[in-house]
């Protein structure tokens, strides 16, 4: 089993691991072999267990310098034809060369990573790429790294073309944070994406015209004060909130001259003289009722 990674477009490492068929002859320095391998006491030739960890340096396309290091376990402990306690023997290789292909894999785009296994095999010179030969995208929006211009974007958040989350209303809020997605082009905004409401009366200052009015008192659509009378001066201030439509008011909301005052008494005398005359008539009328009513009732006796 070999397991390899691009560091970059020229250098690589890899990983083996494997089993192995290993023949050894114990001997001593003047090469005559050891006693117990000369009796023929354990078998020269088994199965071992393999590791290999190794860096490739590419010089050109076909010529790679290669440095690697080995561990082999052997399944016995006579390799140096001592047996001594419950452990097997082991040894460790070290390796240094040059390696040439004579017919390799082309890499078009120079990443490291072979066309036959390239899944992006056009990308830029110098990009970082993944095992599949396709651009890093660190935050998963689609967007590769090298053309990210917010590389660290929320999972499922929708980017444009430039890996930036998108702003419907431009106003510089996000849409995945914006709690007021539809403000018009050019308003102030707060940091949740809603226009400014400086005096807190609900109607925000772009649309405000009345932007310093108190807190807690009601207002209209364009955010001043009511006015229920309409006399100019607002019910929050007025202490005469039923003034009559055209009179002129004082800053309290009531009626400011004399002439004005008596005026406003004529009204209500004129009212009053109404409804007494409307009384009056209903009176009579009421009266002549109950005598022809008593009439009819004395005929019927009589009868």
């Amino acid at each position: 089993m070999v397991y390899s990674l691009t560091l970059s477009p020229k250098t690589s490492t890899y990983f083996m691991a494997g089993l192995s068929y290993f023949s050894f002859n114990p001997k001593g320095e003047n090469g005559v072999e050891l006693p117990n391998n000369a009796a023929g006491k354990y078998n020269t030739n088994e199965i071992d267990y393999n590791g290999e960890l190794g860096f490739r340096f590419a010089i050109t396309d076909n010529l790679k310098f290669v440095v690697s290091a080995g561990l082999n376990f052997s399944n016995s402990d006579n390799l140096d034809d001592i047996t001594l306690g419950l452990r097997n023997d082991y040894f460790i290789t070290t390796m240094a060369g040059f390696s040439y292909t004579l017919f390799p894999n082309k890499d078009e785009d120079k990443d490291g990573v072979e066309d036959s296994v390239d899944m992006c095999p056009n990308t830029p010179e110098g990009v970082k790429v993944n095992e599949f030969g396709c651009p890093i995208d660190t935050d998963g929006d689609g967007v590769a790294d090298y053309l990210d211009e917010a590389p660290n974007t929320p999972k499922n958040v929708v980017v444009d073309k430039k890996g930036r989350p998108v702003d419907s209303d431009k106003d510089g809020v996000p849409d995945y944070s914006d709690l007021c997605p539809d403000t018009p082009l050019g308003v102030a905004v707060d940091d949740f994406g809603c226009p400014f409401d400086l005096d807190a009366d609900g109607v925000p200052d772009y649309k405000d015209k009345c932007p310093n009015t108190p807190p807690g008192v009601a207002v209209d659509d364009k955010g001043c004060p009511i006015d229920s009378d309409l006399d100019g001066v607002p019910d929050y201030k007025d202490n005469c909130p039923d003034t009559p439509h055209g009179m002129i008011v004082d800053s309290t909301g009531c009626v400011k001259t004399k002439s004005q005052k008596k005026k406003i008494e004529k009204k209500k005398m004129v009212i009053q003289q109404k409804t007494k005359k409307i009384e009056t008539k209903i009176m009579p009328e009421v009266k002549s009722e109950k005598k022809i009513t008593a009439k009819l009732q004395k005929k019927k006796i009589e009868k």
